[in-house]
C-alpha cells in the first residue's frame, strides 16, 4: 500500500494535509507545525529546528507497519525510522493537542482540526492490516 501525505496548509500552529491511498484521495490530516525538516537533513540540523512535541515529522518516504502501541493499548500504524523521533503513529485525535509528531487522520471541517478521526483510524488500520495479510509492504511519502 502506498500512502501520500500532501501537506497543503502549513500554519504556525498546525499543518493540515490530504492523504491519498494508492493514488486515490482518502482523508485529511492534522499535524504539528511543519518546520521545514526533511529526512535527508543531518540529525544535528533536525534537532536544531525541532521543538519537542510541537513539530511535524520530516518529509520523506517511510515504511509503515501495524504494531501494538503500549501508550494507546491497541494495534496502530507506526511510521518507521523517522530521524530524531520515536514511536510516530497514525492515530485518532482532533488537533495538535492530541499529538507529539504523529499524524491524525480525519475530516478537516474546523480550523486547525480534523473530525471523525476514530472512524478514519479504524479504516486505516483495516486497510493496513489487509495489505500486511497480502504480504505487501506499506509506505508513506510525506511531501
Amino acid at each position: 500500500m502506498e500512502v501520500i501525505l500532501h501537506r497543503a496548509h502549513k500554519k504556525p500552529t498546525h499543518t493540515i494535509g490530504k492523504l491519498y491511498i494508492d493514488g486515490r484521495p482518502w482523508k485529511d490530516s492534522c499535524e504539528d507545525p511543519d518546520r521545514g525538516l526533511n529526512m535527508w537533513m543531518s540529525k544535528a540540523d533536525i534537532e536544531a529546528k525541532k521543538v519537542y512535541g510541537d513539530t511535524a515529522i520530516p518529509t520523506g518516504r517511510y515504511e509503515l507497519d501495524l504494531t501494538y502501541s503500549p501508550a494507546f493499548k491497541r494495534e496502530l500504524p507506526i511510521i518507521k525510522n523517522v530521524p530524531c523521533y520515536e514511536g510516530v503513529r497514525i492515530h485518532a485525535g482532533n488537533s495538535t493537542e492530541d499529538t507529539k509528531g504523529c499524524v491524525l487522520p480525519g475530516e478537516n471541517k474546523a480550523v486547525g482540526k480534523v473530525l471523525n478521526s476514530r472512524k478514519a483510524e479504524d479504516e486505516f488500520v483495516a486497510l493496513l492490516r489487509a495489505a500486511k495479510q497480502r504480504g505487501e509492504k506499506s509506505f508513506i511519502t510525506i511531501i
